[in-house]
């Protein structure tokens, strides 16, 4: 007896279901539930198992991506937007060891209280911050990505504000690999944060090492 042929929809959804791309894996889930319709229905091809595996795995693979994306939002996204402002309220909180663990570069605990003590001296107490819309693109270099796709760090601009509403802009370098001995170490951190003041003079955190 002749064997049946494969389902041309089971063909196609195993090999989408074999990419990484997530567009890829959802078009597994929907070329793979086609082909068992289309299996069970005309009983003249084969494929089922190979159609059931490719939604397996089509599902699995989406529910990663699905995964890293919320993971990204939550831990990456999240400290790009909101920028040192978080830091620099926990630390007006009293919370100075989470105010120190934003940034990538040691310095002593005397240097970030004279910090502190300056922003709450000029500009009270701080609410929140947002990334500077005019923010330009040569900020960030487009040279040193991981993966080719994200940048390794940037310079980002903001505009923080205090209880008044007062807008400050502060710049910031954010990294989000480091590279040690050649591997990249995965940091989520600013190396430093200034506040430029024509008026009293910049603060910078924390202050470049010599």
């Amino acid at each position: 007896m002749q064997q049946k042929p494969l389902n041309p929809w089971a063909v196609v959804a195993i090999l989408c279901s074999v990419g990484l791309c997530p567009l890829f894996s959802i078009a597994s889930v929907l070329c793979g539930f086609r082909a068992i319709v289309d299996i069970k229905a005309n009983q003249t091809t084969r494929g089922l198992k190979l159609a059931w595996v490719a939604m397996l795995l089509g599902t699995l693979i989406t529910g990663i991506w699905a995964g890293g994306l919320v993971w990204w939002n939550l831990n990456v996204r999240s400290v790009i937007n909101h920028g040192p402002a978080e830091a620099i309220k926990l630390a007006q909180a009293g919370h100075l060891d989470s105010f120190e663990k934003f940034f990538s570069s040691a310095s002593s605990e005397d240097e970030a209280h004279r910090f502190l003590q300056a922003v709450s001296s000029r500009y009270g107490m701080i609410t929140h911050c947002v990334l500077n819309p005019e923010t330009s693109e040569d900020a960030i270099d487009g040279t040193d990505l991981f993966l080719g796709l994200v940048p390794r760090e940037a310079t980002l601009s903001y505009l923080m504000f205090n209880q008044t509403g007062e807008s400050i802009p502060i710049i910031a370098k954010y990294q989000l690999f480091e590279d040690k001995e050649g591997t990249n170490q995965f940091l989520n951190k600013f190396e430093w944060v200034e506040i430029p003041d024509k008026t009293h003079g910049d603060l910078r955190y924390p202050q470049p090492k010599h």
